[in-house]
């Protein structure tokens, strides 16, 4: 069984300066000196290392691109040390490339993102618990991935296992001693050991590729992640019509974060023309500001407006795993109606 260490940067990997904390140039080799990592580990840095505040479609490429790497090069599963902030945004947006880029190589992905909040050796050279137990974690997460050939269909398509068992496939991320798929997974604490929960969902991103290939009606063709306007549009009591509008933006794409199970306020004016007109030009996917649940458009009059103006129906997408749906979809040469259906297939798929 061969593993693939890929550090990205982040706490786990920082150590105190006078400046406040800064990566630790000497991690590895620390890590390797004290024989955390098991016997035959390749080990890869990004450099510069990258502060995940600064991590966007561009970062997301080259990790990508560094999997793939250590994929083709044999490796059986792949752990992706990371900073907390965009963890969860990684991590979705990697569970649905992934599957695509590696489907050309007849490769399945079995990816592991972890993190920490407090970096791994303090000041005094002593273990932080929680990053450690993480680092520890995931590699051993890895493993029992790697240890079992994948699950396939009569069909030849890869099976989903439940989450955490030998053979699964796709991303996920260990966290506070929990394995949690990486397209459902949000960061709720800046602080706590467990700082991630798995929102909704228990697929993973194979199977939701697969539903995706099928709406777009074939094999999709990944190209790169590449920074795009995406606008994200929060409704709040008292926002104005003039405000969504600004919010939504003039990119391609655009994500409405709802009250509830998709409400907004209709009765405010101009608010059903600005989204009329965005759903026009853009793939504008409803999501819900609520942790549990989801949009269910329909359900609630205060929704119909967006059913009206053609908003995808995002169901239980979270913000992370919409935004990077939607990039996906135009890594993909997909725009307009053709990025809607990959994000609403996507979103089906997800809450099945």
């Amino acid at each position: 069984m061969r593993l693939t260490l890929v550090h990205t940067g982040g706490t786990i990997g920082m150590s105190e300066s006078a400046a406040g904390l800064v990566p630790d140039p000497d991690f590895i080799g620390r890590l390797l000196a004290e024989g955390a990592l098991p016997e035959g580990t390749d080990v890869v840095e990004l450099a510069p290392l990258l502060d995940s505040a600064n991590v966007g479609p561009v970062e997301w490429q080259l990790i990508v691109d560094a999997v793939v790497v250590a994929i083709d090069r044999g490796a059986d599963a792949v752990v992706v040390l990371h900073g907390t902030d965009t963890l969860a945004f990684t991590a979705a947006a990697l569970s649905l490339a992934l599957p695509i880029v590696l489907r050309e190589v007849d490769r399945p992905a079995r990816v592991v993102l972890t993190g920490a909040q407090h970096p791994l050796y303090g000041a005094d050279g002593a273990h932080d618990a929680d990053a450690e137990a993480n680092l520890r974690d995931a590699l051993a997460a890895a493993q029992v991935l790697a240890a079992a050939p994948t699950q396939t269909s009569a069909s030849g398509s890869a099976q989903a296992p439940e989450v955490g068992t030998a053979g699964a496939v796709g991303v996920f991320v260990q966290f506070g001693g929990r394995l949690l798929p990486g397209l459902h997974v949000s960061k709720i604490s800046s602080v706590s050991a467990q700082g991630f929960v798995a929102t909704n969902g228990r697929r993973d991103s194979f199977a939701a590729v697969g539903a995706v290939d099928g709406a777009s009606g074939g094999r999709l063709e990944f190209g790169a992640f590449a920074p795009h306007e995406i606008g994200v549009a929060m409704v709040y009591p008292g926002v104005t019509a003039a405000q969504l509008d600004a919010a939504l933006g003039n990119g391609p794409a655009a994500v409405l974060c709802c009250f509830g199970s998709g409400a907004v306020p209709s009765g405010t004016p101009g608010v059903e023309d600005v989204l009329r007109q965005h759903a026009r030009r853009q793939a504008v996917v409803a999501i819900s500001q609520s942790g549990h649940g989801g949009v269910h458009l329909g359900v609630n009059a205060a929704a119909a407006p967006l059913q009206t103006a053609g908003v995808v129906d995002g169901r239980d997408l979270t913000l992370e795993a919409a935004l990077a749906a939607l990039h996906v979809a135009l890594a993909c040469g997909l725009c307009g109606a053709g990025a809607a259906d990959f994000v609403a297939a996507v979103a089906g798929q997800s809450a099945s």
